[in-house]
Order: C-alpha cells, then sequence, then structure tokens
C-alpha cells in the first residue's frame, strides 16, 4: 500500500527525508495528500496525478495574467500612445533604409546617363545625411506623442536642434568637396593647396556647427568668441609679418601673377621661379643662386612677368659718320629695313627703322623690332644674326660706324 501510495503521489523531493522511519514517511504523505485535496477543492480542478507545486505555479501565473490585465485596462492610452510611437519610429526607420539602399541607387542610374557626374557626387555625398534626418525626424515626431499636447521638454527640444546643426554641418562638410576651389589654379602643388583649403573650410563650418549646439545648451559663447578674437589679435601683433607674408600667398594663389618655371623680375629678385608656398617665393637668379623671397615683399612692388610675353622687343641704335653721303644714308636704311622684314622669328609689322636724330658724334638710325620667340637664349641668338647682316649691310655700301670723337683746333697766334 505505501509502494503504491508513493508512486501515484510522486514526491521524489520528500523522499530524502523520510528514509529514516516509515511512520515519518506516512506522515507526509497523508498531509501531501490534504494540501492537494484543499486545493482541489477550493478551486474545483481536477488534481488527479498533479504536485501541489505544480497547482501553485498554476495559480501564480493566473495571478499574474489578471495583472497584467488590469495593469493594461488601468494604462491603455499611454500603451496605445507608446505603441503607435514605436510605429511612426520604425515607419521613418523604413523609410530611411528605403532611401538609402533602394531609392539612392536608382537615382544614382538615372544620373549615370546624364553628361558629368556631379549629380552622382552629390547622391554619394548627401546619401548617409539625409538618411540621418529621416531617422531624427521620426525620434522627435514619436517621442513628442508620449508627452501632453505633443510637446517636448525644452532640454529635448535642444537636443534635437543640436542634431539638426550637426547634420546641416555635416552635410556642408561633404558638399565642401564638390565646390571648385580655385579652378584657375595649375600648379605642381595646386592639388594639395586645394586640399588644405578645403581642410580649413570644413573646419570653420564645425566650429560655427559646435557654437550652435553650445548656444542651443544656453552656455554664453559672446565670451569665449571674444576671448578667442582677444587671443587671435595677440598672435597676430606678435607675428604680423608671418600674417602678411601668408596673406600675400593667398593673393598671388588666387591672382596667379606667375607660375613655377616662370621668368620674373620684381625689387628684390630676377630669375626663374622654382618653388612658390604660403610665406615666401624661391628665384634662381642670373648668378644660379636661389633668392627666397618674402611674398609680402612680392605683393607690395612690381612684378614683371617675362615668360607671359607674347613677343620679344630688341631696340638698338647704329651711330654713322657725319661725312656719309645722303643717298648711302637712303640705301643702308632702306635695305636694314626689307633684311628685318623678310627674316625669320621677326613680327614683320613691328619692324622700324628710322633716322631719329643727330648725336655728338654721329647719325642715329633706330632700328626696333619684335622677335616671335621670347625665351631669352632664343632671343639672343635672333639679336646676333641680325647684328651680323647689320653689319654686312654697312660693309657692302662703304659706310662706317662713327664712335665717340673729338676734334681739337688750334690756332696759331699771329706774328
Amino acid at each position: 500500500m505505501q509502494q503504491v501510495e508513493r508512486q501515484n503521489f510522486r514526491l521524489p523531493f520528500f523522499t530524502a527525508a523520510v528514509q529514516q522511519t516509515r511512520l515519518s514517511s506516512y506522515f507526509f504523505h497523508i498531509t501531501a495528500l490534504v494540501v492537494r485535496k484543499k486545493i482541489c477543492y477550493d478551486k474545483k480542478i481536477k488534481c488527479k496525478n498533479k504536485s501541489p507545486f505544480a497547482i501553485a505555479k498554476k495559480r501564480l501565473f493566473r495571478k499574474k495574467g489578471e495583472a497584467m490585465l488590469d495593469f493594461i485596462q488601468k494604462n491603455a492610452e499611454p500603451l496605445i500612445s507608446f505603441g503607435i510611437s514605436v510605429l511612426i519610429f520604425f515607419g521613418f526607420f523604413l523609410v530611411s533604409k528605403l532611401f538609402q539602399y533602394k531609392m539612392v541607387p536608382v537615382l544614382r542610374h538615372l544620373f549615370s546617363k546624364l553628361k558629368g557626374n556631379f549629380a552622382t557626387r552629390l547622391l554619394e555625398r548627401i546619401n548617409l545625411p539625409l538618411s540621418s534626418f529621416w531617422l531624427l525626424i521620426g525620434a522627435q515626431i514619436a517621442l513628442s506623442r508620449l508627452f501632453p499636447q505633443n510637446a517636448l521638454p525644452v532640454s529635448l527640444t535642444h537636443i534635437f536642434r543640436s542634431g539638426y546643426a550637426l547634420l546641416v554641418g555635416w552635410t556642408a562638410c561633404n558638399l565642401v568637396d564638390l565646390i571648385p576651389i580655385l579652378p584657375q589654379l595649375n600648379w605642381n602643388n595646386s592639388e594639395a593647396i586645394k586640399k588644405i583649403l578645403r581642410r580649413i573650410l570644413k573646419a570653420l563650418i564645425l566650429a560655427f556647427a559646435v557654437v550652435i549646439v553650445i548656444g542651443e545648451f544656453g552656455y554664453d559663447v559672446n565670451g569665449p568668441v571674444a576671448g578667442l578674437g582677444l587671443g587671435g589679435l595677440t598672435i597676430s601683433l606678435a607675428a604680423k609679418d608671418s600674417a602678411a607674408n601668408m596673406f600675400s600667398g593667398l593673393l598671388l594663389l588666387i591672382e596667379r601673377p606667375f607660375e613655377l618655371g616662370d621668368w620674373i623680375s620684381c625689387t628684390a629678385a630676377e630669375g626663374t621661379v622654382e618653388d612658390i608656398s604660403f610665406r615666401s617665393t624661391k628665384i634662381r637668379t642670373f648668378a644660379n643662386t636661389v633668392s627666397v623671397v618674402p611674398n609680402s615683399v612680392l605683393c607690395a612692388g612690381t612684378i614683371t612677368n617675362v615668360t607671359r610675353m607674347e613677343m620679344r622687343l630688341s631696340k638698338s641704335t647704329i651711330g654713322i659718320t657725319y661725312d656719309t653721303p645722303r643717298d648711302k644714308i637712303e640705301k643702308v636704311i632702306a635695305e636694314l629695313r626689307e633684311m628685318l622684314t623678310t627674316a625669320p622669328d621677326i613680327v614683320s609689322d613691328t619692324v622700324q627703322v628710322r633716322l631719329t636724330g643727330f648725336g655728338a658724334s654721329s647719325i642715329d638710325v633706330l632700328v626696333q623690332y619684335y622677335t616671335t620667340v621670347t625665351a631669352y637664349k632664343d632671343w639672343l641668338a635672333v639679336t646676333e644674326r641680325v647684328n651680323f647682316d647689320i653689319l654686312s649691310i654697312m660693309r657692302s655700301n662703304g659706310v662706317e660706324f662713327a664712335f665717340p670723337s673729338r676734334s681739337i683746333y688750334i690756332e696759331k697766334s699771329g706774328q
């Protein structure tokens, strides 16, 4: 009988405690039977072959369910608002992902058929900021439904405004890469200079966005900004020469009066430009030395760019002796004019051969023309050839060159 009752009630957790005496085992089994029958009678449920712990567990779950239903009934409206807020945020999240992974690729495919890739690059720059923008709007609308009259607290309003300011700054920084900065700049180091200018512009945009964020949280930014202004003024006064050179370098980059490899002449030096930086310019002179000229000195004086000449002037004066007859002078002038007009590397419309005056010891004939070559070496070669031709024409006509001379007359006193 005892064996059968143990198998029916299945109380293994009591067995270890009742193994000492048969009387104690019988007592615990009778107690468990009474407790189970009492529970079944109160709740009017079937308790066949069920332990009292399973019954207690079922009662506990029933109590929790009743408490949960009671909680839902008492807080139905807030829970509905919370559910709607979750659905709204989830909807904006889907819109953000659809825009990022579906709409942008379709637009990129359509814009790829157009000339140029500006639209495609624009989509790549604004893809992530716009996706984040949708998420931020969704979060703001969803949270606003959880508060009375759909109005966010002041602290959350400042947070969302700061987020919008940072998003605008992020978008502006991405668009800086699309802005053509100094498109006329084509030096060897122009890309590095453009990259530096873009970084400076991005830093200014981010600094402006951070100032807006600080101001949104109620901090006074006028004091720090004024302090930065005073600090900048102090630094500028301490390094005004460096600042002047830097601004002069920016002016040189913008105006481009010369480029690398150009032959220039300024108040400080004359030669070939070898390097240009924000502070100074390196010029290799005639003596093969390198002169480092501050940019402020270059901007303050006159810069003559010899390389950019379209034509190069050659001008000289021939002195003919006073005892030369007029017909020979006219013949020499005519032959010189014809020779220069037909000579190569000379602009024929610019040839001028004229008798310009009477000097102290010679009749002066002006020989002036422009060469099509502007490089100094080539210009010297053309000038040399012309000078040899002038010498041949003078010799063939028997006309002599005059040179500075002085005639002395000695008078004899009468005896």
